[in-house]
């Protein structure tokens, strides 16, 4: 709840809009992304977000239809954010295929921190 009461002056305009339909990808990042792409934190949009749905055409017409759902990142999960992650799964996805960028000097998979894995 922190990170939405420190920050609510810089996204509490968001939070009357109406769904916008359609930006170009270089506006993106500063409503899904916390940091810049230097990876300082800048952007607090996010926090108002509920839900993005960014379409692009796939070269592989003989395939089918194929989706990549992109959800929070592991204990990057905002108020019902874990809720939602399951319902979305659960309901709207065939396959699932977890990626974790490894600290450096060593990681794991913990159950108290990677939301829904154990």
């Amino acid at each position: 709840m922190k990170p939405y009461r420190e920050h609510h002056p810089k996204y509490k305009g968001l939070l009357e809009c109406k769904p916008i339909f359609s930006w170009g990808m270089e506006k993106i990042r500063e409503y899904v992304a916390q940091d810049d792409v230097k990876g300082k934190q800048v952007y607090y949009n996010y926090l108002a977000v509920k839900k993005v749905e960014i379409e692009s055409q796939f070269p592989h017409s003989d395939i089918g239809q194929i989706a990549v759902v992109d959800l929070p990142g592991l204990g990057d999960t905002g108020v019902g954010d874990v809720e939602r992650m399951i319902k979305v799964l659960s309901e709207d996805v065939d396959f699932a295929l977890f990626m974790r960028k490894p600290n450096p000097g060593g990681d794991y998979w913990d159950k108290d921190s990677d939301v829904g894995l154990c």
